[in-house]
């Protein structure tokens, strides 16, 4: 009887004990009324491509590789969020003029390894191509591609990246910057679209000489980009580097194409300029004196930058002397005082025009 009662005894503690565990394991659970918080500083963007990255809301490192992505940001107030840019955009002198932190800003390669940029703490990147986004992003690193072409054409994406600019950063001195940027280059398109399109002047060819890097005169662009909207949609020239399967044609079939009028940017455009009166003197754009430049700034005026404004109305100054005559001068003198606080003099203004250096 004793032993029996001993295990009635047992069993009540031990009921005890189990009715009391919940309570006990209780006392050291946290205890919360509201439901956990989202990250609300993560956003996902869509990039030229098309590819959806998750990145920081206003990133405080961003790595300018994209040719395209640097002069924007400095000039919508973004300066002091750069941690580095590519070379050949550092390496220019008029870079130094309008962004006198250059120096501060690491320099970086078009192809630059993960692990450099991770050792910079790199927030994103804004990538030239696909694949290097795909391998930064692969890195963990953010990469969002920004493109000097996109593959349906430019004209969509014109405002497309300052309008990401927008997204990525809450700011309201960058949106209205953004805005006014906007502004004046609608301004701009709605200007010599409508003159052009009702001028029934006959259909003419150009030819550009790309000159950002030095491969002589049959480097060009095969379209699908910022200048060949201007020049085919805006101003209804035939543009010749479509024709090409790549943008390194033969000399022959540059001959052989004979444009009307024949433009060169980039560095390297007044090198390539004698070259081009001194082989071919005998295409008719030579001969009827319809070659130009292409000025030249923070970066050069046909990839799309913060003084697209004034390409568009230097160039229909150029091909259409006789509907044209827009001040160009004064919209980069505005321009630069607008978005950099600089006062450019005649001087300088004039060597942008002619595409040289800011100190050669």
């Amino acid at each position: 009887m004793k032993n029996i009662k001993n295990e009635k005894n047992k069993f009540k503690l031990f009921k005890i004990g189990i009715a009391t565990l919940p309570l006990i394991t209780l006392s050291f659970l946290p205890i919360s009324c509201t439901p956990p918080k989202s990250d609300t500083n993560k956003i996902t963007i869509e990039d030229m491509v098309g590819d959806k990255v998750n990145i920081t809301k206003n990133p405080k490192k961003v790595a300018c590789i994209s040719r395209t992505s640097y002069d924007l940001l400095v000039a919508f107030g973004l300066e002091k969020n750069i941690a580095g840019v590519f070379s050949n955009i550092k390496n220019n002198p008029w870079t130094k003029f309008f962004d006198e932190n250059i120096n501060k800003k690491a320099t970086l390669q078009y192809k630059e390894s993960e692990e450099s940029l991770l050792s910079q703490n790199v927030d994103l990147v804004f990538s030239p191509e696909k694949y290097l986004s795909d391998m930064w992003n692969k890195a963990r690193i953010p990469a969002a591609t920004i493109s000097l072409y996109h593959n349906n054409g430019f004209k969509n994406y014109v405002y497309y990246y300052a309008d990401l600019i927008t997204k990525i950063w809450d700011s309201k001195e960058v949106k209205q910057k953004a805005e006014t940027w906007k502004n004046l280059m609608q301004k701009a398109i709605d200007e010599v679209s409508q003159k052009i399109s009702k001028s029934n002047l006959p259909k003419k060819s150009i030819y550009y000489v790309r000159g950002d890097k030095n491969r002589g005169i049959n480097y060009t662009d095969n379209g699908n980009s910022f200048i060949e909207y201007i020049y085919s949609d805006l101003f209804n020239l035939d543009y010749i580097g479509k024709r090409f399967i790549n943008p390194q044609p033969s000399i022959e079939e540059v001959i052989k194409a004979n444009p009307d009028f024949i433009s060169l940017g980039g560095t390297y455009q007044n090198d390539l300029r004698k070259t081009l009166l001194k082989d071919y003197s005998h295409l008719q754009a030579i001969k009827n004196n319809k070659y130009f430049n292409i000025p030249l700034g923070l970066t050069p005026f046909e990839q799309l930058n913060i003084f697209s404004s004034a390409f568009i109305y230097d160039q229909a100054n150029k091909i259409y002397p006789e509907l044209f005559k827009f001040d160009v001068k004064n919209e980069i003198i505005k321009i630069s005082k607008i978005f950099f606080n600089k006062d450019l003099s005649n001087e300088l203004v004039d060597r942008m025009l002619k595409g040289l250096p800011f100190n050669g």
